[in-house]
């Protein structure tokens, strides 16, 4: 069950919140027998968690600049977002650049998400990119 608890809080992790009760995370953990049941209960914003109002997806500062670059080339290809027309602000550097492209592209395609997988279906990139907390961006 610890080892599930730690899942279910990097999962948390990448949907802009924070486990704040461990406790409750191992009893979640414990009853869970599908990864759809751990979004499920996740995208149900659980007491067991603080969620950040101002989350937002960035690129992953564990990523490597080449993956970050090809998220960033993806995101401007399967959106109707002219990645011409980023701020110049955000073109300084492949991490303030991906920051930008990879929001605007989560905040396009979650609207029409109906798939219930939240963050993870649409800010993950590979690993390239996380739904984090502001204190993160």
């Amino acid at each position: 069950a610890q080892r599930m608890a730690t899942f279910v809080g990097r999962v948390v992790a990448h949907s802009g919140g924070r486990v704040n009760d461990h406790a409750a995370v191992v009893g979640v953990a414990r009853g869970l027998s599908s990864f759809e049941g751990l979004l499920a209960e996740v995208a149900s914003h659980p007491s067991w968690a603080s969620w950040d109002p101002y989350a937002a997806c960035v690129a992953d500062r564990t990523s490597d600049t080449p993956s970050v670059g090809m998220a960033i080339q993806k995101a401007c290809h399967d959106t109707w977002f002219d990645c011409a027309n980023i701020p110049e602000q955000c073109k300084e550097s492949v991490w303030s650049k991906a920051d930008y492209v990879l929001s605007v592209y989560h905040n396009q395609v979650a609207m029409g998400d109906a798939s219930g997988a939240g963050p993870l279906s649409t800010c993950y990139f590979n690993g390239s990119a996380i739904f984090a907390e502001s204190a993160v961006h």
